[in-house]
């Protein structure tokens, strides 16, 4: 077992760059750090003032995300220089992830919203229809599709196009993980209830593990 110290607090969060090489951590210290998995080095990149709940790279280029327990959500260049802050969250960024094309940015937060933000604008498009705090997201592999859950125990599966939304229930309790398979056509969650659920979104049913 290879052992990565350097976060002086608990860790939240975790991301692999797409080739591979470099590790994202999200911390309660406040700082993401940038692990050189070939030496374990990191490099640390401070600016946010609370607690880093969530890390995503966008696979389409060396770019970094991360969000905090006061609503900010910074954009880091994964090869050095200033970040890029968007703030638009009433509390605390539980979630962001990236689209496949690079162009957006999605968060959630505990203010029940979804966001999805023009990262060339640097502005954001509002999606309502949770009604407490947002845990999760999954972009499909397309970014037409946007699967959110949160403590509400719905899965909300949102066309990016239309801003419109299916809604899936089934567990009891809060859904805290979500993700989609390779080909778009099935939803795989997880919740407090201890269960994995795969769900069709378009026929909205489920097969319980």
């Amino acid at each position: 077992v290879r052992v990565l110290r350097g976060h002086p607090k608990e860790v939240f969060d975790l991301t692999y760059s797409p080739d591979g090489r470099r590790l994202a951590s999200a911390a309660g210290d406040g700082d993401v750090r940038l692990w050189d998995l070939r030496t374990g080095r990191s490099r640390v990149l401070s600016g946010h003032l609370d607690r880093v709940y969530s890390v995503a790279f966008d696979t389409t280029g060396p770019r970094l995300a991360s969000a905090s327990g006061v609503g900010v959500i910074k954009i880091w260049p994964a090869r050095g220089g200033d970040s890029i802050t968007l703030k638009g969250h009433r509390g605390r960024v539980n979630a962001v992830r990236f689209d496949p094309t690079g162009r957006r940015l999605f968060s959630a937060g505990d203010d029940t919203l979804v966001k999805v933000w023009d990262l060339k604008q640097r502005i954001a498009r509002d999606l309502h229809g949770h009604t407490e705090s947002v845990l999760a997201l999954a972009p499909d592999s397309t970014g037409t599709r946007l699967a959110s859950a949160g403590d509400d125990g719905t899965i909300r599966v949102w066309n990016l196009e239309r801003s419109s939304h299916r809604k899936l229930q089934g567990h009891r309790g809060a859904v805290t993980a979500l993700a989609w398979d390779p080909r778009g056509a099935r939803i795989a969650s997880g919740g407090e209830d201890r269960t994995v659920r795969l769900w069709d979104p378009e026929r909205q049913s489920h097969q319980r593990l």
